[in-house]
């Protein structure tokens, strides 16, 4: 810089510059919205599947395998319990679509059968 200001190479390397950092920025940004949104989708997936588990923990014991299915707005589940000996092995698939591809969570736990 001299005593009259500043040059028009020193003012474009900081357009430059500045240009550069904003871009970063709205890059950043567009990957925490996404993320924040599969976030969302594992935690409502979570929820269902934890939820589906107890009501399954909750039924009766009964001698083979017994599944189902069902629907939930943009979710389905479908869940598995089999018995082994006085132990259930209960599984949940949560399948869903974040909006750029298809999905699906499994959750998997032992319950003791008390009968």
């Amino acid at each position: 810089m001299n005593a009259r200001g500043f040059s028009l190479v020193e003012v474009i390397v900081a357009v430059v510059i500045l240009c550069v950092g904003i871009l970063a920025l709205t890059r950043t940004s567009g990957a925490i919205a996404r993320m924040t949104g599969l976030g969302r989708h594992a935690s409502a997936s979570a929820t269902l599947a934890s939820s589906r588990l107890e009501r399954l923990r909750a039924a009766p014991c009964l001698p083979g395998t017994t599944a189902g299915s069902a629907s939930a707005g943009r979710f389905r589940e479908q869940w598995m319990a089999t018995l082994a000996g006085t132990e259930r092995a209960l599984r949940v698939i949560v399948s869903y679509d974040d909006g750029r591809r298809a999905r699906a969570d499994t959750y998997e736990t032992r319950s003791k059968c008390w009968d």
